[in-house]
Parts: C-alpha cells; sequence; structure tokens
C-alpha cells in the first residue's frame, strides 16, 4: 500500500474533522461552551508581559447554528487565517445570543504548595475560576430545560478527553440546585478538546474572540473590532476576588435573602467587574422569591447599610426596574413603604428610570400628606433624593430660596452633618445647572463653604471637580484647569493630579478644561486613560465628546509636534462609542439624552461625524416629560452654541 504524501495526511485530518464536526451538529440540542486562553500566562510567576493573558468564552445556545472554521485555524496565522478571523468575529457579532466573555489578567500567581503538574497549572486555574461566571450567565440567559455541553482547548500535560473540571461542576452544579435557574440545566459533558486539527470547528471561535484588542486592526475592519469590545462582557481576571469574594456570592444566591444581603459587603471593584455583567439575573431570581417577611427584613438592611458606597450600590441593583405600583400594598406599615419608596428612588435616579421616579416622588407625597412623620435630617435626605430625580428632568421647582436656607450661618458650616452637606452640595448643582442670574454667585458660595469642611480625599476631589466647573461656566478656563491639576492635589497633600484620572468625572472635566483653554500640555498623558473610561453610563459621553473637541482642536492648529501625538485610533473610537449610546435606554431620554444629542450635533457641525443628530434630539424629546422640553425650547441647540441646553457639568 503506497504511504501517504504529508499533503495528502492533513487533507485526510482535515475531511475527517470536518465529517466528525457534521455528526456532532446534526445531534446537537444544547448549549455549547467553548474555552481558550491566549498569552504566555506568565504574569502567574510575577513576570511583566507585553501582551497579557486573557481567558475566552464563548456560549452558544441551542438554537444558534455558526459557520464551521478551518480544522487548523489559528488566529496568531494572521497570514493564512486573518480572513476567517474576521468572518468568525463578524458571526458572533451578528449572533446576538451568542455571549462572549474575555477575562484579562489582572492580578493572580500559580500557588506555590502544591507537587502536582496540573494542579500548578495557570490554564486550570483561569479556567476553574471563570467558568462558574459563565455558567450563572447561561443560567440567566436559558428558556426552560437545557442541556450543556462544555470544551476547552488541549494545553499539555492535559489531554483530550480528561475532565480536570469535574470537582468543579459537582460543587456548583450539586449546591445551586435549588435555584429555578440553575435546576433546568443538565450538564452533559465537559473535557478538553484536541487541536492541529480542532476537534470541534466552533472551538476557534474563541481564539478568533481573542484578537478585538490588538493593536493593529485589519483595514476597513475597525467598526467591527468596535462593535466586538462593545459586545463581549471584557473584565479583569483578579484571583483573589473571583476565588474568594465572587465564589462564595455565587454559592450565596442558593439563599435568596443571604445573597441579596451580602451584595452590600461587595467592593465597588467587585461590583463592576463582576456582579454588574454576571449576577443580574441571579438578583432578580432572588428578588422575586422574597417573602413579605423577608422584605421587611431587606428594607431594614438598606436602612443599615445606606450611608455607605457599597450599601447604595447594592440597593440600586436589587432595585433597578422594580415594579412600584405591585410591591408598595405587600408593605403594612407606612414606614416601611417609605423605606422602600426612597430606596427605588435613590436608584432610579442612578439608572436614570424618571417614570419610575416620579412614580415613588407621588407615593411619597401621599404618605406624608396622610400624616407620615419624618425628622429633620430624613427630610433633607429626602429632598436630596428628590432633587436628583428633578435634575435628570430640568425641573427646577425643587431649588430653595437662597434666603430660606436653613444652618446656612457661616459660624455652623463645620457643624454641618455629612446629610446637610449632601442637601447643600444638592442645591448647589441645581442653581448651576439652571444658570440664571444670581445662580453661580449662590452656588460657588456653597461650594466654598463646602470646601472648606474637613472631608476624604476623595470628597474633596468631587468638591473641585464641581468648583472647576464652575470656573467654566464662568468662562475662567485657564483657572479651572489649575484647580484641577495643581489647587486640588496641593490640597491632599500631593504633588501628581494623574493619580485622579481613573475618577470619570475628574477626568470629564479635566478634558473639558484642557479642551477649552486650548492647552495642548499633557494630551498624552490625559488620553491613555480614555479608552478605559467608556461605558454605557454618564459621565462616559462627556469624556469622549471632550476628548474629540481636544484632540479636533490640536489637529486644527497645524503643529505637527503636537498633531504627531494624536491617536486618531482613540479619536475614532470616541467618536464610535458616542454614537454607539443611542442605542442604550439611559440615553434616549431626558438630560442623559439632550446631553448626548447636543454632543452629536456639534460634533456634526464641527465636520467629525457625517449624519444630522437633530432627529435624535427630537426623539429623545419624545420620549421625555414636559420639563425637558420645555427646558430644550428656551434653550435651543443653535450656530452660536450647539450646546445651549446644557450647563455646568452635563456640559
Amino acid at each position: 500500500m503506497r504511504e501517504l504524501t504529508e499533503e495528502e495526511q492533513e487533507r485526510c485530518k482535515v475531511s475527517l474533522a470536518q465529517s466528525l464536526h457534521e455528526h456532532m451538529l446534526s445531534n446537537r440540542n444544547e448549549w455549547l461552551i467553548l474555552g481558550d486562553e491566549t498569552g504566555s500566562l506568565k504574569e502567574f510567576e510575577g513576570k511583566k508581559v507585553h501582551r497579557p493573558s486573557r481567558m475566552m468564552w464563548i456560549a452558544i445556545p441551542p438554537n444558534v447554528t455558526l459557520p464551521p472554521l478551518h480544522p487548523f485555524y489559528h488566529g496568531q496565522d494572521a497570514e493564512w487565517f486573518e480572513e476567517e478571523t474576521i468572518d468568525a468575529l463578524k458571526h458572533l457579532n451578528y449572533n446576538d445570543e451568542v455571549g462572549c466573555f474575555i477575562f484579562t489578567h489582572e492580578e493572580g500567581e500559580s500557588p506555590k504548595n502544591l507537587n502536582s503538574e496540573i494542579a500548578n497549572k495557570e490554564h486550570l486555574l483561569m479556567w476553574q475560576f471563570t467558568l462558574p461566571l459563565v455558567l450563572e450567565w447561561v443560567a440567566s440567559n436559558s428558556q426552560g430545560n437545557q442541556n450543556v455541553s462544555i470544551y476547552i482547548e488541549r494545553v499539555d500535560p492535559l489531554v483530550p478527553g480528561e475532565m480536570p473540571l469535574a470537582p468543579l461542576m459537582q460543587e456548583f452544579v450539586t449546591g445551586l440546585q435549588t435555584r429555578n435557574s440553575w435546576a433546568k440545566l443538565s450538564f452533559k459533558e465537559h473535557s478538553i478538546l484536541a487541536k492541529n486539527p480542532l476537534e470541534h470547528l466552533w472551538l476557534g471561535y474563541t481564539d478568533a474572540l481573542g484578537h478585538i484588542f490588538n493593536d493593529d486592526i485589519p483595514k476597513g475592519e475597525s467598526d467591527l473590532f468596535h462593535s466586538m469590545i462593545n459586545k463581549a462582557i471584557s473584565v479583569p481576571y483578579r484571583q483573589l476576588s473571583l476565588n474568594g469574594t465572587i465564589r462564595q456570592l455565587l454559592k450565596e444566591t442558593s439563599s435568596s435573602l443571604v445573597f441579596l444581603k451580602s451584595l452590600s459587603d461587595i467592593s465597588k471593584e467587585d461590583i463592576r467587574d463582576y456582579v454588574k455583567p454576571f449576577f443580574g439575573g441571579a438578583i432578580i431570581e432572588a428578588r422575586d422569591s422574597l417573602s413579605n417577611g423577608e422584605w421587611q427584613n431587606l428594607l431594614e438592611h438598606f436602612k443599615n447599610t445606606a450611608e455607605t458606597i457599597e450599601g447604595q450600590h447594592a440597593a440600586n441593583l436589587i432595585l433597578t426596574d422594580i415594579d412600584v405600583d405591585s410591591m408598595i400594598d405587600r408593605f403594612n406599615k407606612d414606614k416601611d413603604k417609605y423605606i422602600f419608596l426612597k430606596s427605588v428612588l435613590g436608584s432610579s435616579n442612578h439608572i436614570g428610570t424618571t417614570k419610575i421616579a416620579n412614580k415613588c416622588k407621588v407615593y411619597i407625597d401621599d404618605l406624608l400628606y396622610n400624616g407620615l412623620e419624618l425628622s429633620k435630617w430624613e427630610h433633607k435626605k429626602l429632598k436630596t433624593l428628590q432633587a436628583g430625580a428633578n435634575d435628570n428632568q430640568f425641573d427646577w421647582a425643587h431649588i430653595i430660596n437662597f434666603d430660606d436656607f436653613d444652618d446656612f450661618d457661616e459660624d455652623d458650616v463645620l457643624d454641618w452633618n455629612e446629610e446637610t452637606q449632601h442637601y447643600y452640595g444638592s442645591q448647589a448643582l441645581s442653581r448651576a445647572l439652571r444658570n440664571e442670574t444670581r445662580d453661580w454667585d449662590e452656588a460657588l458660595e456653597i461650594e466654598n463653604k463646602l470646601r472648606s469642611i474637613h472631608q476624604s480625599d476623595a470628597q474633596y476631589r468631587r468638591r473641585y471637580i464641581i468648583y472647576s466647573e464652575l470656573m467654566m461656566m464662568k468662562s475662567e478656563f485657564e483657572e479651572a484647569k489649575r484647580v484641577l491639576e495643581i489647587e486640588f492635589p496641593n490640597q491632599i497633600g500631593e504633588d501628581d493630579n494623574k493619580l485622579h484620572l481613573s475618577d470619570r468625572y475628574y477626568l470629564a472635566s479635566l478634558l473639558k478644561a484642557c479642551a477649552l483653554s486650548n492647552s495642548i500640555d499633557s494630551f498624552q498623558d490625559y488620553s491613555e486613560k480614555v479608552l478605559k473610561s467608556l461605558n454605557e453610563k454618564h459621565p462616559s459621553q462627556r469624556i469622549a465628546y471632550w476628548y474629540c473637541r481636544w484632540a479636533h482642536q490640536i489637529l486644527q492648529s497645524e503643529q505637527q509636534e503636537f498633531v504627531d501625538k494624536i491617536d486618531l485610533s482613540t479619536l475614532e473610537s470616541c467618536l464610535v462609542h458616542l454614537l454607539s449610546l443611542k442605542n442604550y435606554d439611559f440615553f434616549k431620554k431626558e438630560a442623559p439624552g439632550v446631553i448626548l444629542a447636543c454632543e452629536l450635533i456639534d460634533l456634526n457641525k464641527r465636520g467629525l461625524i457625517e449624519d444630522e443628530h437633530e432627529s435624535f434630539l427630537e426623539n429623545v424629546l419624545q420620549n421625555s416629560e414636559i420639563f425637558a422640553n420645555d427646558w430644550v425650547s428656551q434653550n435651543p441647540p443653535n450656530e452660536d452654541d450647539w450646546l445651549a441646553p446644557l450647563n455646568f457639568n452635563y456640559r
């Protein structure tokens, strides 16, 4: 018998792989979870690397079929497979139901006290600490009873067919069977698959996913890569959190009240990176299963944790999009109704659900009218919350006459408690947003007093951000920039303001001050933080907008030494980001929508965006309450100022 040539052997392998793949798909009726990692994983040894190591997962529901990739597909072989990588990303981008997950190493080391080669495998660490979150996402997005299979691309010394994740699966599947969503999942297979050729011809999609953060984007594909960056759930790999707080939190989802209360113990970083992207379904599932007695317990917990930032974040997560009308009658006592409504009001302000906020205000007014009594400080807390709801709608009815303020005597300023500070701060903010004749002077007087109170570095930062914005309202742009770059760091005993660039509110105001003062200094230093600060929330749109304004201004200056420093890909990313925000409900109405619409109109008039956006502003106003419509009609965007409806930190 003639021995096959190397080329013929390769062709046989391809044919066998394709035949096997077709057979696997013909019998498929399951969720398919596929995993692969990229990078050297040297970070686990404490070494610095140029290309960060990442763990990628894709979760494909039973009703989605993807085209097979080449059996020898490998995303790093750009010369051979660049076109197939682009096609793979297009298919992932097109199929909205497919989950795409990327965990980029930020913290985590290999255990040093284990002898087993496999036990020490960094790959196994990434698999076992990230897969539970992907399974939670699948459980939340499954419809009815579903089968699940999990396959991971082989890495030495593990061999195809091994099941290194069996203990992990047993731990979570058994422990979470009391939850309705997990009880509907049946786990069929979880094993290692071969590569070269790929044992499953969809396994390469995880490899393709790892390329969306490449420095070099194929010509003409920037929109696709930016779209995939927005689609993918991309979060840090922090081993201490994933193997500690988050692992325990997932186990606690089996007990609804314990789980919901434990959210207030989670750091804001873990809330942002893990709870929000993965636990949304679990929160709703737990919330909807609470008995009346458990709700009473949870409301008491809200009350006890309301002063902490972690408690506020937890309440926001739990109460998002809750049906106020169906819930209010579950509470017999007026005080319990008030605590519930106040919590929902605060959450609604944070996420911009104005209709729910207005409903809460009506219910609370009715409770007060019918005899509910509140302390002096509780009244101030309520007024602060109501002011936030009104500001989101350009409704200034809550602004109190300056002469009617209580406790505003200068001698008493050091005695102001935290609630009094919040109350006066909200009054200053509302005045600055309205910006009538006396508003600027009154807002500045309030803020000058608030800055004189000893406070934490983060509180000082907020006060100086507001001070800088007030300076910019007065067209004192150089002074506004100095306040943020020099005066604030000096106040807290620091020399370098760059330590605060990760604060999105600080960065937004700083970019604005630099753009309006025609500055060129520090452009590169500040620009490096821009892309990492873009998300689907306020003030993300301000960061993107003012970066575009600043970069465009430098480009027009024709000072080549500075023009050469502009990263056009960052400018393009900011423009794409601003346009993408039109798809989020938060930016389709009220103040957030008006802000975005005016920014897009302005950038269109400057030639940075092709399409007009006056029609988008019209749609925003159709979705908004009467106050926003009245405000924009009184202050319409115009050739002299396309941001005319916006004052202070709305601008």
